[in-house]
């Protein structure tokens, strides 16, 4: 959903040489299952969040990866497609939850979440990361 956020991982010196010196394919798959799990108490609090009527909407709240530009990975929680909600017509409803439409205030339940989040994400991703080098360095040390 646009606006939700964003977070990057900088700063970390220690963290970021380790990584570097995997292969893109191993470094990848590292950070995807870093981030999917750093996502999962958003995730969470979005669904707690969300407004209810029929349901819907916080079922499909789904954490989703993918390979953005340069090759960085990408995770994010959001709403499913039109398709996996069923939604028909010209108005995608979840982002007038979640932004508000035509004078109406939104209910920013995925915002709030990650706002809330965000500490707690970070050190997830953090801890999973060095668990991820840690399994391959163990990998590589074993095959010696």
């Amino acid at each position: 959903m646009a606006g939700a956020g964003n977070v990057s991982i900088t700063g970390d010196k220690e963290l970021l040489k380790a990584l570097g010196q995997l292969k893109v394919t191993v470094e990848n798959r590292i950070m995807r299952k870093a981030l999917r799990a750093g996502a999962k108490p958003v995730r969470a609090d979005a669904r707690a969040n969300a407004p209810f009527d029929s349901g819907l909407l916080k079922k499909n709240i789904k954490t989703r990866s993918y390979k953005g530009r340069k090759d960085n990975i990408a995770v994010y929680v959001g709403t499913g497609t039109r398709q996996e909600m069923g939604i028909e017509g010209k108005w995608y409803y979840p982002a007038h939850v979640e932004l508000g439409h035509k004078g109406v205030s939104g209910v920013p339940f995925l915002r709030n979440a990650l706002k809330r989040n965000t500490a707690t994400v970070m050190t997830i991703v953090r801890k999973e990361t060095w668990d991820g080098i840690r399994k391959e360095a163990q990998k590589l040390a074993n095959k010696k």
